[in-house]
This record gives structure tokens, sequence and C-alpha cells, in this order.
């Protein structure tokens, strides 16, 4: 789940900002580490192409177990797909850089 919250004029331009949110219902810490890290990497990979003028929070849900587990397993890059994916979907990564 993304939230993202618009920046009062005038609060700098230091590029987006990013908070988490991961509940323990998601594991224990190791686990709950493990995910913080793996959205943190998805964020910087994609940080330069998004929208400065956002504050943005990041909640884990369920739905992301899955996709560690896969991910586990081998497959690679399915957490950074679905964060790239969240950011297209809220319109978040700047125009000239969608292509």
């Amino acid at each position: 789940m993304l939230y993202s919250f618009k920046r009062p004029a005038g609060a700098g331009d230091e590029g987006p900002r990013l908070g988490l949110s991961v509940s323990k219902k998601m594991g224990g810490a190791v686990v709950r580490n493990r995910i913080k890290r793996l959205l943190r990497e998805a964020f910087m990979g994609r940080a330069d192409d998004l929208s400065n003028e956002y504050d943005l929070v990041l909640i884990a849900r369920p739905q992301l177990l899955d996709l560690l587990a896969r991910e586990s397993a081998g497959e690679k890059g399915l957490v950074c797909e679905a964060v790239h994916d969240l950011f297209r979907r809220a319109g978040l990564v700047r125009e000239s850089d969608k292509s």
C-alpha cells in the first residue's frame, strides 16, 4: 500500500522521502527487517525518477510475503517491480521519465 503526501511550499527540494511501516503480523524481526531492506532498495532504485514534491509511505501487506517466498525460491526483482508498479499507478513517476 502506498500513501503520498504533497510537501508544503518551501519545504525544500531534496528529493522524495520514504517512510516504511511493517507490522509484527508480517513476521519476526528478521523477516520485517528484510522486508524494509527490500522496500528501501526498490525506492532508491527509482528515487531519481520520482517527483520531488511528495513524501511517500509504503505499508507492507501480507501479499508481499508471497513475493518474498518466490524471491527466496530463486526469482529475482519481484518486490522491486511491485514497488515500481505502485509508483507508476500512483502517477508519481515524472512524465519525462515514463518511457
